[in-house]
C-alpha cells in the first residue's frame, strides 16, 4: 500500500498490522477458498480488487471534496466485498449504523477490507452524516422508535401556531424553514419563550418518534402547493 494511501487513513497505519482487531485477516495471510458456495455467500475475496486499491479510487473524491460521489463509490466498494451498511434509529431516535459481512471461510479477508473501508469514511467525519442521509433516502434503515400520533400533531399544532413552516420539497422529503419567526426580534418574553419551546418540542418528537411519514401526511393535505413543487403547511396570515 502507498505512503500517500496510508497517510489519508486518519490514526490508522495500515503496515502496523498488530493493530488490526484478531477477527481481521493480517497483509500475509492468504485468502483461502470460498468452499461450498452458500446463496447469502459473498464475492470471492480471491478475486477482488486490493484494499489499496480501493482507497486510491475514493482520493479523487476527497481532494474535490465531493462527499456524495465519495459515499456512492464507497457504497460500492463495500457491496463488492459482500458487506452491508443499514442506518439504525434506537428508541431515543438516536442514529447510528449497523454493519455487516457474510460469515464464510474468507470472512478474515472481508473483514480486513471492511476494516480500512470504514476507518477511511471515519477520517472525514462528515461523511458519516452523509451516509446516513442516503441510506435514509433509499429506505435501507432500521427503525426502533415509537410512535405518538397524538403527541406529533400536538408538536406540529404548537410549531405552525408559533411561527414556523413545515415543507416538503418537490423530491419529497421533509424539511422546515422560511427564516425566524418576527416575533423572536419583536415579542415578548413570554412570546418568545412560547416560540423557543415549540421548536424544542417539535424537532424532539420529529427525532424521538416516527414522525416523518405523519407530518407528510398533513402537509399535504393541509398545505399549499407553490408553482415550483413545493408544499407548504404554515398558519394562515
Amino acid at each position: 500500500m502507498s505512503a500517500a494511501v496510508a497517510l489519508a487513513i486518519t490514526d490508522v497505519d495500515v503496515d502496523a498490522e498488530l493493530i488490526l482487531p484478531k477477527h481481521v485477516a493480517t497483509a500475509d495471510e492468504s485468502i483461502p477458498e470460498p468452499g461450498h458456495r452458500m446463496p447469502e455467500d459473498g464475492p470471492d475475496m480471491r478475486f477482488a480488487m486490493p484494499i489499496d486499491a480501493m482507497l486510491a479510487d475514493l482520493r479523487p473524491f476527497t481532494e474535490d471534496q465531493d462527499e456524495v460521489g465519495y459515499i456512492e463509490r464507497w457504497r460500492s466498494h463495500l457491496q463488492a466485498i459482500g458487506g452491508s451498511v443499514l442506518l439504525h434509529y434506537d428508541r431515543d431516535g438516536e442514529r447510528d449504523l449497523t454493519f455487516g459481512l457474510p460469515c464464510d471461510p474468507q470472512v478474515r479477508h472481508r473483514s480486513r477490507w471492511a476494516f480500512y473501508l470504514f476507518a477511511d469514511l471515519e477520517a472525514q467525519p462528515s461523511r458519516r452524516d452523509v451516509l446516513m442521509h442516503m441510506l435514509k433516502r433509499d429506505g435501507l434503515f432500521w427503525d426502533e422508535r415509537r410512535t405518538d400520533a397524538a403527541a406529533v400533531t400536538r408538536a406540529m399544532r404548537e410549531f405552525i401556531r408559533t411561527g414556523g413552516r413545515i415543507l416538503i420539497t418537490p423530491e419529497g422529503e421533509l424539511t422546515e424553514g422560511g427564516g425566524a419567526p418576527r416575533v423572536l426580534t419583536h415579542g415578548t418574553s413570554t412570546e418568545v419563550d412560547d416560540v423557543v419551546h415549540a421548536n424544542r418540542n417539535y424537532f424532539d418528537v420529529r427525532r424521538r418518534l416516527r414522525a416523518d411519514g405523519q407530518i407528510k401526511r398533513a402537509a399535504r393535505m393541509l398545505g399549499r402547493r407553490t408553482a415550483h413543487g413545493w408544499i407548504v403547511l404554515e398558519a394562515q396570515s
